[in-house]
């Protein structure tokens, strides 16, 4: 992972919304109103979905779902005219690597006995 790409996802994941709405994705869906019915996409959400959980606006859901998936951190399925979001844990885990990589094992404080 590029110095761009690691500043990218830091950028993405440092917005306490974003955050919120990352949570909702990695918790996955439930008997939410739009899941899908098939299996396009079994642990994607959607929008609405994210809305209500959260409190949020559709425009405001959509903007921050527009910078995690910039940053490639959420993949987008379109069914119809539902589009459906899941979290790309690959690329998380690509980050985290990245990250420990850059500062050294060696700055990871103890776990407390």
């Amino acid at each position: 992972m590029s110095s761009d790409e690691i500043a990218a996802v830091s950028h993405a994941l440092s917005d306490a919304t974003r955050l919120a709405v990352l949570d909702v994705l990695v918790r996955g869906r439930d008997a939410a109103c739009c899941s899908p019915s098939d299996d396009c996409c079994p642990d994607a959400v959607c929008v609405c979905d994210i809305e209500q959980r959260l409190g949020l606006q559709q425009s405001k859901v959509s903007y921050h779902l527009k910078e995690l998936k910039d940053a490639g951190l959420v993949v987008e399925t379109k069914r119809g005219r539902w589009n459906y979001y899941d979290v790309r844990d690959s690329r998380l885990l690509e980050y985290a690597t990245a990250v420990l990589g850059m500062i050294g094992a060696s700055f990871i404080p103890p776990r407390p006995t």
